[in-house]
């Protein structure tokens, strides 16, 4: 079930992730982008990869229909997306093994989806801990990240090796934490509520924004490569 505002939200995001993504791609073919390096280009990056989350975490508890059926939806689409998650990785390894994406973006929001269904399949009235466990993970999170090693073993999980470096990462801590806000906001807002088209101003910006929002996957899969193709067929790179 689609809602106009979570799609217009997710197409906002899209359009941020792009604009962040293609400046970090040109400055890495070296074409000097100083703002990714400053505190705003980290900020508006983390802003973006939060909305992804968040949104996310909302769009799990639009899935209707019985018990049953919305734990065999979630755990599929949690699994397509991991799917595409570890072709990322596989990509991102053989384009340059130095940045490969080990869990980033797509890792966490398919384990987010898997986690959370098996979670609220196993235990009646799950939803009552969505903020503690969302508190539990952010904490998490800020303690490991005090955490110094080598190792890249346990980076899903927070510990990221002070020697590594990779074009996204977004692990389990604190970043499940995030998700679980979105899915109490989406449980909170949206899980009574029938979805309906916007009538008002701005109506042409909005629905493209929405448009961007529903195929906000494909998007994130294709955006790069064509920008990277638009460069060779320029003979920029």
């Amino acid at each position: 079930m689609r809602f106009w505002n979570v799609d217009f939200l997710r197409g906002i995001a899209v359009i941020g992730m792009i604009a962040y993504n293609w400046a970090f791609a040109l400055d890495y073919f070296g074409y000097s982008i100083p703002l990714i390096h400053t505190s705003f280009g980290w900020l508006f990056s983390r802003t973006v990869a939060f909305a992804f989350v968040f949104i996310a975490g909302i769009s799990y508890t639009l899935i209707r229909g019985d018990a049953q059926a919305r734990h065999a939806k979630r755990l599929d689409h949690g699994k397509k997306i991991l799917f595409f998650a570890f072709l990322i990785t596989i990509i991102t390894f053989l384009f340059d093994a130095k940045y490969t994406v080990w869990f980033g973006v797509l890792h966490l929001i398919g384990f987010s989806l898997i986690m959370l269904g098996e979670f609220e399949n196993r235990f009646a009235n799950a939803g009552r801990f969505l903020i503690p466990m969302s508190a539990i993970s952010i904490l998490v999170g800020i303690w490991m990240q005090t955490i110094i090693t080598y190792s890249p073993y346990l980076l899903m999980f927070g510990i990221f090796p002070v020697d590594m470096a990779t074009f996204d990462y977004l692990p389990i801590f604190p970043w499940f934490g995030y998700f679980l806000i979105g899915a109490y906001v989406g449980e909170k807002i949206f899980n009574k509520r029938k979805p309906g088209e916007y009538v008002g101003f701005g109506k042409f910006t909005v629905d493209k924004a929405a448009y961007l929002g529903r195929h906000s996957l494909g998007i994130y899969l294709l955006h790069q490569p064509v920008l990277i193709l638009a460069l060779k067929l320029i003979g920029a790179i």
